[in-house]
C-alpha cells in the first residue's frame, strides 16, 4: 500500500515537471519569436552581456542580438575594428554609457557614433575618419575609467569623445536609499548559483521576467525611499554625486592625457539627421578644433 501511494506520488511529481517543462519551452519559443519579430527596439538585451572580473557587467564579444544589435571581437558596436590602427586614418573613438551605445535604434548604422562617421565623411571627404562605439549600457565614469586603463588604450585613438553623466547622476540617486553603516560587506557581489548562470546564457524568458521583477523592486526601494527622504538629502545625495564625477572626469582626463589622447567633451549630440550639418555644433567645432591643432 504504501509503495503504491510512492508511486502515485511520483507520477504526480513527474507530471507537474514534465508540464511546467513543456509550458517553459513554449514561453522561451514565444519570447524568442517576439524578439526575432518585432517592430519595435527591445528595452532590453540580455544575452549581449556578461559579469566582468573587474567591472559589473561588460559586452559579450562577437555576438549579435538578432538584428538588433551587434557586438564585434573588440567588444564594440558595430563592424569589426582592427587593433592597429591604419595608415592615414582618423581614429575617434566614443565612449559613454547606454546614451552612446544608443540601444533605442534599429540597426547599428543608425547608432549616433556611426551617423557620426558619416557626417563627418561627407564634412572632411579629404581624410579618411573611423569612429568607433565604445559605450556601453549602465556603465558610470569610473567604469569607463577602468576600461580607458585596461584596454582602450590599446586602440590608440587620435581623439576621444566622451559623452558620460546622466549614470553617474542615476547612480548618485540611487545611494539615497542605500545605507552601508554597520555593514561588514557593503555593496557585496551577489552569488549566482550554476542552474541561475545557465539560465541567465540560455533562456530569454528567465531573463526578461527577472529584469520585470528587478524593475519592480526597485520602483519599491525609489518610493521607499522618497517617502523617508528630505528635499536636502537628495540635494546632498546629487552634490555628492556630482563630486564624484567630477574626480572620475578629472582622473579621465589626466590617463587620456598620459597615452597621448585629445578628448572632446560635448555637450549635447544631435546627429540623427542625414543633413551633415545636423551635426551638432559643439561637437563638431570641437572635433574640427581636434583635428586642426
Amino acid at each position: 500500500m504504501r509503495t503504491t501511494r510512492l508511486t502515485n506520488i511520483a507520477l504526480v511529481l513527474t507530471s507537474i515537471a514534465v508540464a511546467i517543462g513543456i509550458a517553459a519551452a513554449a514561453g522561451e519559443a514565444v519570447v524568442r519569436h517576439r524578439e526575432r519579430t518585432r517592430e519595435t527596439v527591445p528595452a532590453s538585451m540580455p544575452f549581449v552581456f556578461y559579469r566582468h572580473e573587474r567591472l559589473r557587467h561588460a559586452l559579450v564579444r562577437d555576438q549579435e542580438y538578432y538584428r538588433w544589435v551587434h557586438v564585434n571581437a573588440s567588444g564594440f558596436r558595430g563592424r569589426d575594428v582592427e587593433v592597429a590602427k591604419p595608415d592615414g586614418v582618423l581614429r575617434i573613438m566614443v565612449v559613454g554609457g547606454s546614451t552612446v551605445f544608443d540601444s533605442t535604434v534599429d540597426g547599428d548604422d543608425q547608432a549616433w557614433p556611426a551617423r557620426l562617421e558619416h557626417h563627418l565623411g561627407c564634412l572632411l571627404p579629404s581624410r579618411k575618419v573611423e569612429v568607433i562605439n565604445a559605450g556601453v549600457p549602465g556603465y558610470v565614469m569610473l567604469d569607463n575609467l577602468i576600461r580607458l586603463q585596461s584596454e582602450l588604450y590599446e586602440f590608440r585613438p587620435d581623439i576621444l569623445v566622451l559623452y558620460q553623466a546622466h549614470n553617474d547622476l542615476l547612480a548618485a540617486l540611487h545611494r539615497i536609499h542605500e545605507s552601508y553603516r554597520g555593514l561588514r560587506t557593503p555593496r557585496e557581489v551577489e552569488s549566482v548559483a550554476p542552474w541561475t548562470q545557465w539560465l541567465r546564457e540560455h533562456s530569454l524568458l528567465y531573463n526578461k521576467l527577472a529584469l520585470k521583477a528587478k524593475v519592480l523592486q526597485r520602483a519599491a526601494s525609489a518610493k521607499a525611499a522618497r517617502q523617508q527622504s528630505s528635499p536636502q538629502t537628495y540635494t546632498e545625495s546629487i552634490a555628492a554625486g556630482a563630486a564624484r564625477h567630477e574626480k572620475d572626469l578629472r582622473s579621465f582626463l589626466l590617463i587620456s592625457q598620459g597615452f597621448g589622447i585629445r578628448v572632446v567633451v560635448p555637450q549635447t549630440v544631435h546627429i540623427g539627421s542625414d543633413d551633415p550639418k545636423a551635426v551638432g555644433p559643439f561637437i563638431l567645432a570641437s572635433l574640427e578644433y581636434e583635428m586642426t591643432h
